[in-house]
């Protein structure tokens, strides 16, 4: 962890955002390389798709869910159902990514232009989710009839590399290692730089020294680079469990979700929303932690340990049907309790901007303004998008299941997806 944290930190502080896509480019390609020849050399030593699906239908880790398209079972608080429509309706929207902002706005923000920014976006929304998975996914299927049992101790998560040492010999595990590496360091680089550029831009030159120079900025961002590394480090050497640690950072940044869509929509957000917002989630996602920790005692873990209510583990899409309502009435409040952005700034920005949605008094001061952002043709773009990445990431995973017709809609399916998105990319 050290070494590979290390040799991130160095090149993100001499090359600064060229060098960390530069190596994301690469470290994609080892991660996408060293994940598919697992998954080919597991689904091999069972004997082919068939042979996986026949074993699965017999083992005892597996249930008629394992590889449904969607979940069967009832409204239950404990079925995969309930879990399952929780994640389609609340979870995608509320989520610091919700507005596509984050270390994704940076990246556009660098683009040549801004049909290069759409492509390349839409490039990595189909790369990260509609084709990176699969891989993940098929030696997931695998591992349940290959390691049936784990070490003592030893969380789902080792699953994927106890399927390493026993599938791959030499050089083939040193590969797979190095895309283990690749895929930690493009992590890691994105989120130094990302964090870095907050941090200077809108808290050391907005707050501290306005008047900084390039070369003082520079400075002060490789600084931040490396505390952030430090702090990072430490934080990571009490962890127990990655895939938990994530959704705690989900978590803490749910309630926000709302704010950063409704802002692009609604005139009356303004900094107090997404300060509370983002404040209230925080507050209540370490509240559960905390609670966890009080009720398990000495046999807490970090981010590992569940919160019971009764008999009933609070998992993360329960945690969200009590965090979201809460942080929601907290900021509607507050945004309502505090003054609107003066009607300048809101000139200024609806007419760079053009924003669709509920923007009245802003847009009867703007009468010349024709409004974009929210059309037929915009609305048509995103549902036709959604579709698009969908019947990929499905229709994919149809395929590589051995389900050739059910394969064969789902990719038509997303070819109609993609004929608003292609028109929307060539008008813009």
């Amino acid at each position: 962890m050290l070494a590979g944290a290390s040799f991130a930190l160095l090149y993100a502080l001499l090359a600064g955002f060229w060098g960390v896509v530069i190596t994301d480019v690469i470290q994609f390609l080892l991660a996408m390389t060293g994940s598919i020849i697992l998954a080919t050399v597991a689904i091999d030593r069972i004997g082919g798709i068939g042979e996986l699906r026949a074993r699965l239908a017999s083992s005892p880790l597996a249930t008629s869910d394992t590889t449904a398209l969607i979940p069967g079972g009832g409204l239950g608080l404990e079925d995969n159902f309930f879990r399952f429509l929780v994640f389609i309706t609340v979870m995608w929207w509320a989520s610091h990514n919700a507005d596509g902002g984050g270390y994704l706005i940076q990246r556009m923000a660098a683009a040549r232009d801004e049909r290069h920014a759409r492509a390349a976006t839409l490039w990595y929304v189909i790369a990260v989710n509609a084709v990176r998975y699969w891989p993940w996914i098929l030696a997931a299927l695998a591992s349940l009839i290959l390691v049936p049992t784990l070490p003592a101790g030893q969380g789902d998560e080792a699953a994927y590399p106890v399927l390493m040492k026993q599938l791959l010999g030499p050089g083939l595990l040193g590969l797979m290692l190095v895309s283990f590496f690749a895929a930690f360091m493009s992590t890691i680089d994105t989120h130094l730089n990302w964090g870095a550029s907050y941090l200077v831009h809108d808290v050391y030159r907005r707050f501290l020294r306005p008047q900084a120079g390039a070369r003082e900025t520079v400075l002060a961002a490789k600084l931040c680079v490396l505390v952030m590394m430090i702090l990072a480090a430490l934080i990571a050497s009490f962890l127990t469990s990655i895939g938990k640690a994530w959704l705690f950072v989900w978590a803490m940044g749910a309630g926000i979700g709302p704010v950063l869509i409704l802002r692009w929509f609604w005139w009356r957000i303004n900094a107090w929303s997404e300060i509370t917002a983002l404040g209230s989630s925080v507050v209540i996602a370490v509240a559960f932690e905390v609670a966890t920790a009080m009720q398990a005692g000495p046999e807490y873990r970090l981010f590992a340990t569940p919160l019971m209510a009764g008999d009933l583990a609070l998992e993360t899409h329960h945690k969200a049907l009590i965090l979201v309502p809460i942080s929601v009435l907290t900021w509607l409040v507050v945004t309502f309790r505090t003054a609107p952005v003066p009607a300048t700034r809101l000139a200024e920005f609806y007419r760079k901007v053009r924003p669709g949605g509920a923007w009245g008094p802003v847009a009867r001061a703007c009468p010349e303004v024709r409004t974009d952002g929210l059309n037929r043709s915009t609305a048509a773009a995103w549902l036709g998008g959604v579709a698009m990445v969908y019947g990929i990431l499905f229709g994919l995973g149809k395929l590589l299941l051995g389900e050739p017709v059910a394969a064969l809609a789902l990719l038509a399916l997303a070819i109609v997806g993609a004929t608003p998105v292609v028109r929307e990319l060539r008008r813009g």
